[in-house]
């Protein structure tokens, strides 16, 4: 499976899991003034999901959506924290990944990861937001790194297709 597969697998789980936050929060917290702000933060996260899970999405679109989905996963976090918000932030993490490479996405991710933490922090507090914020943040370094091998067999299968390539030419 390379990295194209990958992205491929990893878009349609993003948005079941967008689907399953927002059944939970209506679930658990449909009683709250809130929940109609959580509404629109979720639907503008969720459509900005499925914009950057469009295959013909340009590039710049492509990451305007994926930090408009961040945005909107901190300000559901900071509205209403459901349960599971944090874990709509490690696909966009693999998908920045895959867009960006390891630095860009590091600091990307880091960025995500503190207005995840101010949103917890703004709705709980601070220790709650150290609480969620570090192992959100962590599963979003871990996985990308996980996916590594799979950039690297890319990489690695696109010379060796060329190599035979060029000896279809000289042969």
């Amino acid at each position: 499976m390379d990295g194209n597969r990958l992205i491929r697998l990893t878009r349609p789980i993003a948005i079941v899991l967008w689907l399953v936050v927002a059944a939970t929060v209506l679930m658990h917290r449909s009683e709250s003034a809130r929940v109609q702000l959580w509404a629109a933060s979720w639907a503008i996260g969720f459509a900005a999901r499925m914009v950057a899970s469009m295959k013909r999405a340009p590039p710049s679109v492509a990451l305007a959506s994926l930090g408009l989905e961040g945005v909107a996963i901190a300000a559901m976090t900071a509205l209403l924290l459901g349960r599971f918000e944090g874990l709509l932030l490690v696909p966009v993490a693999l998908e920045l990944w895959f867009r960006l490479g390891p630095r860009l996405a590091s600091l990307w991710v880091f960025a995500q990861t503190a207005l995840f933490g101010a949103g917890v922090a703004l709705h709980w507090n601070a220790r709650s937001a150290w609480m969620l914020a570090l192992p959100y943040g962590a599963l979003q370094a871990l996985v990308p790194q996980q996916a590594r091998p799979f950039t690297a067999r890319k990489g690695g299968r696109a010379r060796k297709n060329a190599r035979h390539d060029l000896g279809d030419v000289a042969g």
